[in-house]
């Protein structure tokens, strides 16, 4: 992993190295967002309003089942257990679905956010050969 880390650094120094100032300086206003800036992002843009409902359900069913794992512990009968087990394992996986759902948001976003870059850094080179 931190070869990787070393990797990308030193392709960033030379992405620098080859920038006139300017470039440079509008270069580093790209900067990666941190992870709170990443989840932020997910409710700008044209799905806010499906993320702002997945991240309120999120919180529905994680309350469901903690719910249903009291009613599990609580309940006398198997039958009961059972039942609570089931509603307990529904609601998790929904959780679970829910998370997936907004971290490949995350994901898109940022795969978009490099995308634009490599367009802004192929349009830079074609317009520098162009003079």
């Amino acid at each position: 992993m931190s070869k990787a880390r070393s990797t990308n650094a030193s392709v960033d120094d030379l992405i620098r190295s080859t920038l006139t100032e300017e470039e440079g300086r509008f270069y580093d206003e790209l900067a990666e967002p941190s992870f709170l800036g990443e989840m932020l992002d997910v409710f700008r843009g044209r799905q806010k309003f499906l993320a702002s409902i997945s991240f309120v359900y999120t919180f529905v069913f994680f309350g469901v089942s903690v719910w249903a794992a009291i009613e599990f512990f609580q309940a006398g009968e198997t039958r009961s257990q059972i039942l609570w087990l089931g509603v307990f394992i529904a609601a998790f996986h929904a959780v679970s679905m829910l998370k997936m759902w907004y971290f490949m948001q995350m994901n898109r976003n940022h795969v978009v956010r490099e995308i634009k870059r490599l367009e802004l850094q192929i349009a830079h080179v074609s317009a520098s050969r162009d003079v």
